[in-house]
């Protein structure tokens, strides 16, 4: 038996006491695979179209919600420590990957910060070359950004016929009584 199944055997038991139909509930345990509800309605039986419907469903949300707290403990991995995680890729200095003399330092001199922060190290003992690629910084930026809120869309209406609808809908209602509150000119002040 894989690991994986064991995984879902052992989580789908825990959710038993819950009042979930079985193919519910391996629809939770697919779903804690990648996130996406429409794989994972395929996954557990059912058409493609139905994730979305799962997800919308008080008590498969609130499973969800169960299984993704407890593996957060289960793990140790919080919304935390994965912010942390993001810093140190935001703010791993290059520099300290080298020696004085420009060269690569041997991986057990770089600083941790600085290790945390690397994706791949290939070392060439033949020819005493290393290469280093570093974890995308501007990517984790941008994750710290959205988490804090620094990029907000913003969405402007320009379409027409709104305005339009708009004005009638007031015609309308001034014409049902709606008295609507006289404007003031501030462009005088």
């Amino acid at each position: 038996m894989k690991l994986t199944e064991v995984f879902r055997y052992v989580t789908i038991r825990h959710m038993k006491d819950q009042k979930l139909t079985e193919k519910q509930r391996l629809f939770v345990v697919e779903y804690l695979i990648d996130l996406s509800a429409s794989e994972a309605a395929i996954r557990a039986g059912y058409s493609k179209s139905t994730g979305p419907k799962l997800l919308a469903n008080p008590l498969v949300s609130l499973a969800i919600k169960q299984e993704t707290e407890d593996r957060s403990r289960r793990t140790r991995i919080t919304a935390d420590t994965v912010l942390q995680e993001l810093m140190k890729i935001a703010r791993v200095d290059v520099g300290e990957l080298f020696k004085p003399d420009g060269t690569l330092r041997p991986i057990h001199e770089i600083p941790e910060t600085v290790r945390r922060a690397i994706s791949s190290f290939e070392y060439d003992k033949k020819n005493g070359v290393g290469r280093v690629r570093l974890a995308d910084k501007m990517k984790a930026l941008e994750l710290l950004g959205k988490h804090l809120g620094i990029y907000t869309e913003k969405i402007e209406v320009t379409n027409d016929s709104l305005a339009e609808r708009l004005a009638k809908t007031r015609k309308r209602m001034e014409k049902d009584g709606y008295k609507f509150p006289n404007r003031i000119d501030h462009s005088e002040n």
